[in-house]
């Protein structure tokens, strides 16, 4: 990119680019994302929950409730287990790194949080400061 930012950025100063006007017919538009869209549903595949959280890292964020308050999620990673056992959304592991939730085809396991009305921090800080045994059998939905 830097290489052709040099060798293109002259040759614009300079008036000796051809520029091509856009075709609007085929141009397409982004729309605002609603805070529904925003909200992680455990029942779609790992890979859509992962790339939902992944895509509004930075702003606006996805979230999900935990204790009826808004949760950010705004990190996770996606692993090979599954939990036939569990429901959809409940903690299915606690991570050094992260809390385990089941969805559709596995598990995600989320990192880095931000608790409604406090400053994000990652789910390391977060589970220092808990019980862990407060989070066996809780369903993020």
């Amino acid at each position: 990119g830097r290489d052709l930012l040099l060798e293109t950025l002259p040759n614009i100063i300079s008036g000796n680019i051809n520029r091509i006007k856009q075709d609007d017919s085929i141009a397409t538009y982004g729309y605002n994302i609603k805070k529904e869209e925003e909200k992680i549903d455990f029942s779609k595949t790992k890979k859509e929950v992962y790339n939902l959280i992944r895509g509004l890292n930075s702003y606006p964020g996805a979230y999900t409730m935990y204790n009826n308050k808004r949760l950010k999620v705004w990190n996770s990673y996606m692993t090979d287990k599954i939990y036939d056992n569990k429901q959809i959304g409940e903690v299915t592991n606690i991570y050094k790194d992260g809390i385990g939730i089941k969805v559709k085809d596995g598990e995600v396991v989320i990192t880095d949080i931000q608790l409604e009305g406090k400053k994000r921090m990652s789910v390391c800080s977060y589970l220092n400061g808990i019980d862990k045994n407060e989070l066996k059998g809780v369903i993020f939905k």
